[in-house]
């Protein structure tokens, strides 16, 4: 019903405590602003430190992510920690995979570089990734001339060009 769409979302926990923090930060400039007067300036100065303190943790934050470099996340606690502890999370279990596949793609060269039969590699827009010696042999490619050009270029048979041109990839 109608409470049900007016209710908000569940706050995750470490952002309770980021709500907390700015709240204590508060309390403490409306204490020092009544008891030493200016309680705007005192508002002002805590906000001016709170903030700074956010633009800190933002810098850290947007460093690690376009570096890739893991933050030190015992640094600091509550939310920062916890963000900084799921960003390094995810970039270990970004190089992991991206060194499981690296050893997969070793594994499939080495395997297909041992058979008689041309083997090679194209990326989605049918550009020559890699190839064996057979295809070196074969077909007269050279590595350093032909990576990145098209297979279409060297094969122009037309069932070829049709085989690439078709969704469904059927054999040729």
């Amino acid at each position: 019903g109608i409470g049900s769409r007016l209710a908000s979302p569940h706050v995750p926990k470490r952002w309770i405590s980021q709500f907390i923090v700015l709240t204590a930060w508060l309390l403490i400039a409306l204490a020092l602003g009544l008891g030493f007067g200016n309680l705007a300036w005192w508002l002002f100065g805590m906000l001016a430190l709170y903030v700074g303190n956010l633009l800190r943790h933002v810098y850290r934050l947007d460093r690690a992510l376009e570096t890739g470099k893991p933050v030190r996340a015992f640094d600091t606690r509550g939310l920062w920690a916890e963000s900084y502890s799921i960003v390094n999370k995810n970039q270990t279990k970004l190089r992991n995979r991206k060194k499981k596949y690296q050893r997969l793609l070793r594994e499939v060269r080495q395997s297909t570089d041992a058979l008689a039969d041309a083997g090679i590699i194209l990326n989605a827009d049918f550009e020559i990734q890699w190839f064996n010696t057979a295809a070196k042999r074969l077909l007269g490619l050279d590595p350093t001339r032909d990576k990145g050009q098209r297979i279409d270029s060297f094969l122009r048979s037309p069932d070829f060009v049709r085989y690439l041109d078709s969704a469904a990839g059927e054999p040729v």
